[in-house]
């Protein structure tokens, strides 16, 4: 995200779904960031971590729902991480309107996107969409946006869950290097793309 920033010349964040700062406490680059979530707790959390990470003067925690997404000013790039996958198509709509005004004219917008060929194997007790490269381009493009990119992420998925199992016996080192290493062989269904 941070070459992203720097490419374009980014001035202005918005962390959509913020969370507890998981994306923007890693952000470098830009002058005002916009951590928004419309949980208290989450920002509570969120607040602390962007103080532990120093980077709390760059941003503004704003509590908002985001199908009521309402900045003081347009903003060059959206991220939008685990968010957009929870809501049916006809909100997605309403969504992604939303999200398309709160841009500038040649802003980003940036999510994740799970891969149907391996999402829909995992069982989640949470409303979760995945998409095939096809249909969310067409989504996209179909709500005013234009996919630049199409970033594929764990490429081993099973393998790589697998392997992070050794945490839980306090090794750390081996199977992040592991992960790594994997994730640099590509495979033809990668487990997500960020668009």
């Amino acid at each position: 995200m941070n070459t992203l920033i720097r490419r374009f010349r980014v001035r202005t964040v918005v962390d959509l779904g913020t969370g507890p700062a998981r994306i923007a406490k890693y952000l470098t680059g830009f002058e005002r960031g916009y951590a928004v979530d419309q949980s208290r707790p989450m920002l509570s959390l969120a607040q602390k971590e962007l103080q532990v990470f120093r980077v709390d003067r760059f941003w503004t925690v704003l509590q908002q729902n985001a199908f009521r997404l309402r900045l003081p000013v347009q903003v060059d790039l959206i991220l939008c991480f685990k968010v957009i996958r929870h809501y049916p198509l006809h909100e997605r709509k309403k969504l992604y309107a939303r999200i398309y005004r709160a841009l500038k004219k040649k802003g980003l917008f940036v999510l994740d996107v799970p891969n149907t060929a391996l999402y829909r194997t995992q069982h989640s007790l949470v409303y979760d969409v995945s998409w095939t490269k096809d249909e969310i381009v067409k989504e996209l493009r179909q709500a005013g946006f234009r996919v630049l990119l199409m970033k594929p992420l764990v490429h081993h998925f099973f393998l790589q869950s697998k392997i992070s199992g050794l945490c839980r016996f306090g090794m750390y080192s081996l199977p992040y290097f592991l992960i790594w290493l994997l994730d640099r062989f590509s495979f033809s269904q990668p487990y997500e793309w960020i668009l």
